[in-house]
């Protein structure tokens, strides 16, 4: 019997299943990184490793979730991730975002909350960094370096930041413009940057200082950094409400190696509530894979929710989707599901080139795991077809 597969979901970190994953969420496509901060490994959402140099995470001082970045005092202390194309801000729009919480409220040089800088701060166009403002302390700063650590654009607030609350901080590129937000408040200062391109992929991304080994680190708490590049979240409105929970990725999908039924991985698909309604993950198959003749279509699921929440769709280069929406019956157990086939021509079926799941119900957020999909040439189980 010829078994072929289509997706054992063999992807072995959460960037290679996203990358074979698209999810079509506005925002979730534009995220290069997102950190809760709510484990010790500090890989972020978007599947990046950040290297731990002397921070901790603090679970009692925190916005969302079960922690926050401490950086200690003493300015050369950092979480990195090595370099990375989606730290490249280019000439697009983005957003930095992140909520701040100083322990020193004078002036002093703990001033660097993030950066991609180089060794020598001499590389024209690819340094960026964001804090604090200069020795003062008290104000924000935005700077694109432009060649040699002395000549940079900067963006400085008129609004300061001067005491050890919490604070919400949002820099964003819109158009030509650059605006730095203050608790949901846009700043008078802006910054023009028309024609200027930030590509920094040979650099790291610090959080917690500039990266270059001196003392002007960030001292203090930071919880929920997000990176967007090609959006920006506010485009220059005035003043916005500052986001009441964790910042979301409506339906992102992940790397599993603990729940999977077979192999060494499973996909995890992670909803939020309500946002992730009709929102899909799709992988482009390439080659195609060929069902003629095939009768079924198998899959194994698992999900935190009971009911019909998630739909699989099988597309055919001539333009028919077969589609199947699993009833799970039984709460964070894997089912095993087949899709009947038989009535599906050749014609429909012999040039699979993408698999897209769909989230149908989002009336609760919802956590689900994909493996073992193939196909079969056995006896079909009639649990019904859909054909657009």
């Amino acid at each position: 019997m010829s078994l072929p597969e289509i997706d054992f979901c063999e992807y072995a970190t959460d960037l290679a299943c996203q990358q074979a994953y698209v999810t079509n969420d506005a925002i979730s496509s534009k995220v290069k990184v997102l950190h809760h901060f709510d484990t010790d490994s500090f890989t972020d959402e978007a599947g990046h490793s950040f290297t731990n140099s002397g921070c901790s995470r603090d679970t009692t001082n925190k916005i969302f979730g079960a922690g926050s970045l401490l950086v200690p005092d003493g300015g050369n202390k950092s979480i990195y991730a090595s370099a990375s194309t989606d730290f490249n801000l280019g000439s697009s729009d983005f957003t930095i975002s992140y909520r701040i919480r100083k322990l020193d409220s004078g002036a002093n040089y703990r001033i660097r909350v993030a950066g991609t800088p180089d060794a020598a701060w001499t590389t024209a166009g690819s340094n960026w960094v964001i804090g604090t403002k200069d020795y003062a302390g008290t104000k924000m700063g935005v700077y694109f370096y432009i060649s040699n650590g002395i000549s940079f654009l900067q963006l400085l607030s008129t609004t300061e930041v001067n005491d050890t609350n919490w604070h919400t901080i949002s820099i964003e590129r819109f158009g030509n413009t650059v605006y730095a937000y203050i608790d949901g408040i846009r700043d008078a200062t802006t910054l023009d940057v028309t024609g200027f391109t930030v590509n920094n992929a040979a650099n790291a991304l610090y959080i917690g200082m500039r990266g270059i080994g001196d003392t002007q680190g960030f001292y203090g708490n930071i919880d929920e950094f997000q990176l967007l590049v090609g959006l920006a979240l506010r485009q220059g409105v005035a003043s916005y409400t500052v986001e009441t929970q964790a910042y979301p990725v409506n339906l992102q999908s992940y790397s599993e190696a603990t729940i999977k039924t077979q192999g060494s991985y499973a996909l995890k698909a992670v909803a939020a509530q309500t946002d992730s309604l009709n929102k899909t993950l799709t992988r482009t198959v390439s080659p195609t894979i060929d069902l003629s003749n095939q009768t079924q279509i198998k899959f194994d699921i698992r999900s935190n929710r009971t009911g019909s929440n998630i739909k699989i769709g099988f597309h055919d280069s001539g333009g028919t989707t077969t589609e199947y929406t699993p009833n799970i019956t039984s709460a964070n157990e894997f089912q095993t599901f087949t899709i009947d086939i038989s009535g599906v021509s050749n014609a429909n079926k012999d040039a699979i080139d993408s698999i897209i799941l769909t989230q149908v119900n989002a009336d609760s957020s919802t956590t689900w795991y994909l493996d073992n999909v193939f196909a079969t040439s056995g006896f079909p189980r009639s649990f019904g077809v859909i054909i657009i």
